[in-house]
């Protein structure tokens, strides 16, 4: 199988849920390529700061960014600080998600909200307020 590259130079790039597994490569992949990476998440600041300074040893540029992406205050603060210091996000990653594993009989209307925040209004808010950008 052929190794594809991508010239992310100079591009801003925010991944949400990017402080471990599937986002945290992600965001090595892009950086790899020359993008300039917001590493996003919500609660695990220790996973985000070790990826973002994983990318930086490596020659790359990575930025932790705290917020909450189903929250609007937390998307409209992100991408005006992403804004001023790195200029408009160019790519949207949207790897933040949530599963709430309890009995479907004994799921809370709070249990339903976390994860319809995580899983439809996180990405509907951040796609909208980057498409301004771009």
């Amino acid at each position: 199988m052929t190794n594809v590259s991508f010239d992310f130079t100079d591009q801003t790039v925010l991944i949400t849920g990017a402080s471990r597994g599937i986002g945290a490569a992600t965001a090595q992949l892009f950086a790899q390529s020359g993008a300039r990476v917001v590493v996003n998440y919500r609660a695990d600041q220790a996973g985000a700061e070790q990826v973002s300074a994983a990318i930086t040893a490596a020659g790359g540029q990575a930025m932790p960014m705290q917020g909450d992406a189903g929250n609007v205050d937390d998307v409209r603060r992100m991408m005006a600080t992403v804004g001023e210091q790195w200029g408009p996000v160019r790519v949207l990653v949207h790897n933040a998600s949530a599963i709430n594993r309890a009995y479907f009989l004994d799921a809370t209307l709070d249990d339903f909200d976390g994860m319809f925040d995580a899983n439809v209004r996180g990405p509907y808010l951040m796609s909208q307020l980057a498409a301004q950008q771009m």
